[in-house]
C-alpha cells in the first residue's frame, strides 16, 4: 500500500497507476475504498477497459446489485460485462437473465474466458464444474488465475482440496 501511494503521488497524470491502485485495495478486500481510485482512472479516461467491471465487482462484494449492474453495463471488455452481469443477475434473482449473460459469453468467447465461467459457476453454487473450468484455465494457461487466491468470487471453492493444489501448484499459498 505504501509503494501504491508513492506511485500514485509521482504519476499524478496515469490513469492505470489509479486502476492499479483499486485493484490492491479490491484484492485486499477493501471493496468500499477500491472505488474511488477506480472513478478516478475513469474520469481521466473514460474508455479505460476493465474499470467499470472493477467497480461492478466492489460493489456485488458489497450487496449493492443495481449499482454493480450499471458498472457491469457501462464495462467495453465482453468477458467481464458478461461474466459481471451473470453473476449479479444470478445474485439478484435474475435467473434468466443471469443465464443468458453466460450464454452469450460461452457463444461469443467460448475457452478464452475459462477463467471467468469458473467465478460465474462458483457464484451459481456449480462447484464441480467451476473447478473444471480453472483446471481447463490452468491447462490452457489463462492469464486470469493470477487473481485465484484472493477472487472473492471463487470463494465458494476454497474449501475444495482440488482448489488448494490448485493455488498450490500456481506458487500460491493458501
Amino acid at each position: 500500500a505504501e509503494a501504491m501511494q508513492r506511485a500514485l503521488s509521482r504519476d499524478v497524470l496515469n490513469a492505470l497507476i489509479y486502476r492499479a491502485a483499486g485493484t490492491v485495495e479490491y484484492a485486499a478486500r477493501r471493496f468500499e475504498a477500491s472505488i474511488p481510485p477506480l472513478r478516478k482512472a475513469l474520469r481521466m479516461n473514460p474508455r479505460m477497459s476493465r474499470a467499470h467491471a472493477m467497480i461492478g465487482d466492489a460493489l456485488a462484494n458489497l450487496g449493492k446489485l443495481a449499482e454493480a449492474r450499471g458498472e457491469y453495463t457501462a464495462e467495453p471488455v465482453p468477458d467481464f460485462h458478461l461474466a459481471g452481469l451473470a453473476i449479479v443477475e444470478h445474485r439478484s434473482g435474475n435467473h434468466g437473465a443471469a443465464r443468458a449473460a453466460m450464454d452469450r459469453m460461452l457463444a461469443e468467447l467460448g475457452d478464452s474466458v475459462l477463467y471467468q465461467q469458473a467465478q460465474v459457476l462458483a457464484q451459481w453454487g456449480e462447484l464441480d464444474t467451476a473447478m473444471a473450468r480453472l483446471l481447463e484455465a490452468r491447462e490452457a494457461g489463462d492469464s486470469g488465475l493470477i487473481y485465484a487466491r484472493n477472487d472473492p468470487f471463487l470463494d465458494p471453492l476454497r474449501g475444495d482440496k482440488r482448489m488448494v493444489a490448485l493455488l498450490a501448484g500456481l506458487g500460491f499459498d493458501h
